[in-house]
């Protein structure tokens, strides 16, 4: 179960890694089944059952809007600066226009951190697609603690209904 659920995570991590680059327009899943030599890529067993997990994370990295999220790194220290990054996919589901959105990290004591990003889709040239990735968010944070476990979130308020948004790190005392 516990592979699962990092195969589960680690699918979800390249999704973001390639929905939130304008310049993929396409994702091909490689292996169905676990075959021999696979190594676990595939989101049925060598039995043919469903991986639990696997059908909700190809939902939510399929969504035709999806929060891609990025925290570098995963597991920083008191008192270090946490890179930030929220990009937004929109496979066409997003008209052209400003959207308002709420970024946050939630900590072991509530909020230790909050902006507000819009979301800003182009319109775009005549006879053209829309941008697959809308960069929202790229800075960094500096948290004061406590340690523990912390999550990147990011919403949008209206407009649209985005899947993804979700990111667990850990901070740690570097003593």
């Amino acid at each position: 179960r516990r592979s699962q659920e990092l195969h589960n995570r680690q699918r979800l991590l390249g999704f973001d890694l390639i929905r939130s680059n304008p310049n993929i327009c396409g994702y091909n899943l490689t292996s169905l089944v676990d075959c021999p030599g696979a190594f676990g890529e595939g989101i049925l067993t060598n039995l043919r059952t469903w991986k639990r997990g696997a059908v909700d994370a190809m939902q939510d990295g399929w969504a035709p809007v999806r929060w891609c999220l990025f925290v570098n790194p995963l597991h920083n220290y008191l008192g270090r600066k946490t890179r930030l990054e929220a990009v937004l996919a929109n496979d066409g589901a997003l008209s052209p226009g400003e959207y308002p959105a709420r970024i946050r990290i939630f900590g072991p004591t509530g909020i230790a951190w909050e902006r507000e990003a819009p979301v800003r889709v182009p319109e775009p040239s005549a006879g053209e697609d829309g941008p697959l990735a809308v960069p929202v968010l790229l800075g960094h944070v500096l948290l004061e603690g406590p340690v523990g476990e912390y999550e990147f979130v990011a919403t949008l308020e209206r407009g649209g209904d985005a899947a993804g948004g979700r990111l667990a790190f850990h901070v740690s005392d570097p003593n």
